[in-house]
């Protein structure tokens, strides 16, 4: 199996034409010594790049050429792989060569760990690829992504790349997992990932506004695997997208299938590869970050071209590491976020600062991904009520993996109705009403029978407010984005706004009744309707799941069940359809059914 390269254009114009180049890494991972990359400067701005497969100089194979830019003598040097260079390397770089090496590292870091995972998306084995490019006429470092992760997202432990609720039965409601943390009755995500073309314009001279900036919706940067880092929103109403159903690594797609992170992705399998680490392993490993003076790793660039770390950091050179504190601390605004209270913890009102890094030990500002920290400076640890925890994974980390759970179905079950861990029955989702209450129950009856160990498992990290980039403290380049979406609102959905739904009939119901419900379509509707033979995946009014659902040309019929409503309501109708890509097409109504108590 081959993989990828990205290709480092650098020096040239961005229209400059050149193809990555293919490069068969099985042969090097089964040989005893590694690729490595070597620089060679000739002048200020000359580079030259070369991969070797031996320790035997005469063995270095050119790879790609600058003509000489600059004046001076040649110099030769081997690119450090370690994770953090002598910064006296630093001095001999340019800006683009020291951001760009950074994505290079953390793609060979993948290589080693036996990635980037092939992920199959509808039938399609895709694998995460990422070009780098100077544009020195703009001064910008382009980075195009084709959107696909470099690990395998999961949800509760199954496999959810070609499709969020395909992996057990239709969705997680039956686990009583689903967005808002509202059980069976909740919203999930129909939206699988699909490949997408990213670009990303980053500032190779990033500037430092004395006022900031507030971000748009959609992206604000690319993390370091060249996923698109989202803003914390989801709508214009400034509503956090915090509450919604996202992967074990915190990412999940919107509605036309890019996949992008909203949060400190905790797993960091961006940066590890597609290994598994319990919720209580993540928490202990910043502990130690802390104890041992360490700092959180780079997770990308904001389009401002400013850094974006984890949590743990320092606040000058002279002092120690800490779990970095949101200033975020008022009173709620008006859409329950709370408000910015200056000097009230470590971060300005971009959720950055000044101070030394690994990449830059100078001294850079950069923005933070922050998480709560504990009355003891350590990592808060406490029950994500909005996480799909990974009980096979945890429970077979103690050798206590129930029977035949290797297979999803018997998994599903057991979940569902219940299982013994260690001759101990452990009650499942069908005795609760969310999944957290389950977890919860769950460490109850392992604590009760000598399971401490793992019971405390399950205790993960908080994210703090904003979450991620909601203000900029620089100038954003133009011209940024994909081709296929990463701006605007990603609720669940296909078509914007209202589009796609013409009438419903009758317009309403009362608690405690079954309707026979019909909804006419729009022929004319941008994108359009699917082909009349294709039906729908899902048809929604509020949170209630029509079943029973049939399709003819423009027109759909269902059954609508209502349990009692204590109060009424108004609500929009959601008809979810699959396309070819593997995306999710949803047209809605807003406000078109009335549920009458």
């Amino acid at each position: 199996m081959k993989s990828i390269l990205p290709l480092l254009l650098i020096g040239l114009p961005l229209l400059a034409s050149a193809l990555p180049i293919d490069i068969d890494f099985e042969s090097w991972a089964s040989s005893a010594s590694e690729p490595q990359l070597k620089v060679l400067l000739n002048g200020e701005d000359g580079v030259a790049y070369y991969l070797r497969q031996s320790s035997d100089l005469s063995e270095w194979q050119l790879v790609w050429t600058d003509p000489v830019l600059g004046t001076g003598s040649e110099v030769s040097l081997d690119v450090p792989l370690e994770p953090f260079p002598e910064k006296q390397f630093f001095r001999m770089e340019s800006a683009f060569e020291r951001r760009a090496r950074l994505f290079v590292e953390n793609y060979r870091n993948q290589i080693r760990s036996g990635g980037p995972v092939a992920l199959t998306i509808n039938g399609v084995d895709l694998t995460s690829v990422i070009e780098i490019t100077e544009d020195r006429q703009a001064n910008q470092m382009v980075i195009t992504a084709n959107g696909i992760p470099n690990y395998r997202p999961t949800i509760i432990g199954f496999d959810v790349s070609s499709g969020w609720n395909a992996a057990i039965n239709g969705g997680f409601q039956s686990l009583k997992f689903s967005a808002e943390n509202e059980g069976a009755n909740g919203q999930f995500n129909p939206n699988s990932i699909a490949e997408a073309t990213e670009v990303f314009r980053i500032p190779l001279a990033p500037v430092y506004n004395a006022s900031v900036t507030d971000t748009s919706l959609g992206t604000v940067g690319v993390a370091i695997n060249g996923i698109p880092i989202y803003n914390p929103f989801e709508d214009p109403n400034e509503t956090a997208a915090y509450g919604r159903i996202f992967s074990s690594c915190c990412g999940h797609p919107q509605r036309t299938g890019v996949y992008h992170y909203h949060k400190y992705p905790t797993c960091l399998r961006l940066l590890l590869g597609d290994s598994w680490k319990s919720e209580k392993e993540k928490c202990d490993e910043l502990d130690d970050l802390i104890e041992n003076n360490g700092h959180s790793p780079l997770l990308g660039f904001a389009l401002d071209g400013w850094p974006v770390y984890g949590p743990v950091g320092r606040l000058s050179s002279d002092q120690g590491s800490k779990l970095l504190q949101s200033s975020y601390t008022g009173a709620s605004d008006s859409a329950g976020n709370p408000s910015y209270v200056a000097g009230s913890g470590d971060l300005d009102e971009c959720n950055g600062l000044i101070s030394p890094t690994p990449e830059f030990p100078e001294g850079i500002y950069h923005y933070i991904m922050s998480i709560e920290a504990d009355s003891d400076g350590k990592v808060l640890r406490y029950i994500n009520p909005y996480f799909g925890y990974d009980v096979r994974n945890t429970l077979n980390k103690h050798g206590l993996l129930p029977t035949g759970w290797e297979a999803d179905t018997a998994y599903a079950d057991g979940l569902q109705n219940g299982f013994a861990v260690d001759g101990v029955f452990v009650p499942g989702t069908d005795s609760v009403d969310t999944f957290d209450a389950f977890i919860r129950s769950m460490q109850s009856v392992l604590s009760a029978n000598g399971m401490s160990a793992v019971s405390s498992e399950f205790e993960t990290m908080k994210i703090q407010y904003p979450f991620t980039i909601r203000q900029y403290r620089g100038d954003i380049a133009t011209n940024t984005g994909g081709t296929d979406g990463g701006t605007g609102n990603e609720n669940e959905g296909g078509a914007d706004g209202d589009a796609g739904i013409l009438s419903v009939s009758p317009s309403g119901a009362n608690g405690n009744t079954v309707t026979e419900i019909t909804i006419s379509l729009d022929p004319n509707v941008t994108p359009p309707l699917p082909p009349s033979q294709i039906n729908p995946t899902s048809v929604r009014i509020g949170s209630y799941v029509l079943q029973s659902v049939s399709r003819s040309n423009t027109t759909l019929t269902g059954t609508l069940s209502l349990p009692s409503l204590s109060t009424g309501s108004t609500e929009a109708i959601e008809v979810t359809f699959p396309r070819p890509t593997g995306e999710s097409l949803v047209y809605r109504l807003t406000d078109a059914f009335s549920l009458i108590n």
